[in-house]
């Protein structure tokens, strides 16, 4: 039997409306800040467990430290309890069945939400050392794994700002540990065993909301009418 967890991480803004959805499954914990506000700290610590970190001196290019240090440090606090697979979630990010999501993701090596189709997405196309064609949402938001391969996703921090965008640097670091070329193909990374479960979400009409005041839109429902997008 694989035993699942969920590593919520990030800022608790949304702690009343995240901890209403989520405070009743098992193996689940928020890793956050110390500094948080301590009502939410309280409030939160009362349903679930609470890894508090520290915050670096330098957050790196799109936070990418702020990230890798709270979603790392709840990985190692799910893989002490045993946990072998993990749905990594923001603490905006709100799902409508995580029970169901969870049965369809148990057993998947790597999966991420979805990805633009090459060339679609030229706004966000980076001219970097390597063609990035909008990798969208793999990693900043939500994705699933085995405990040891995101383990090592997560695992660095960046030292000066360079205009590489999180989600690339995280999925250069997990293919790198599944001993992939890294290439930002779908083909690709089907053939290598990461899979994309947003059709999944269509299929069994799970809603992935991102509640960030910025956003605020259910992802799944954004999307479901194009048809841009790799799953």
């Amino acid at each position: 039997m694989i035993k699942q967890g969920i590593v919520i991480q990030g800022p608790t803004t949304y702690y009343k409306e995240i901890i209403n959805k989520y405070k009743d499954l098992p193996n689940i914990v928020w890793s956050t800040w110390e500094d948080e506000p301590i009502e939410n700290l309280n409030y939160i610590s009362k349903y679930i467990p609470l890894v508090l970190n520290k915050k670096p001196n330098f957050s790196g290019y799109l936070n990418i430290n702020l990230q890798n240090i709270t979603t790392l440090n709840g990985i190692s606090y799910l893989i002490n309890q045993g946990v072998e697979e993990i749905l990594k979630i923001r603490g905006d990010i709100i799902i409508s069945n995580p029970n169901k999501l969870l049965s369809l993701l148990k057993g998947r090596k790597m999966s991420f939400l979805q990805m633009c189709k090459e060339g679609i997405r030229k706004d966000i196309y980076y001219e970097l050392i390597y063609p990035h064609f909008s990798h969208d949402y793999p990693s900043d938001l939500i994705m699933y794994g085995e405990s040891n391969i995101l383990y090592e996703g997560f695992n660095f921090t960046v030292e000066e700002i360079s205009p590489i965008p999180p989600e690339s640097l995280i999925a250069y670091h997990i293919l790198q540990k599944m001993n992939i070329e890294f290439k930002l193909n779908y083909d690709h990374l089907i053939k290598n065993q990461i899979s994309f479960f947003m059709n999944d979400c269509f299929k069994n009409k799970i809603d992935i909301i991102w509640i960030n005041a910025k956003h605020n839109k259910n992802i799944t429902k954004t999307d479901i009418d194009k048809n841009i997008f790799d799953y």
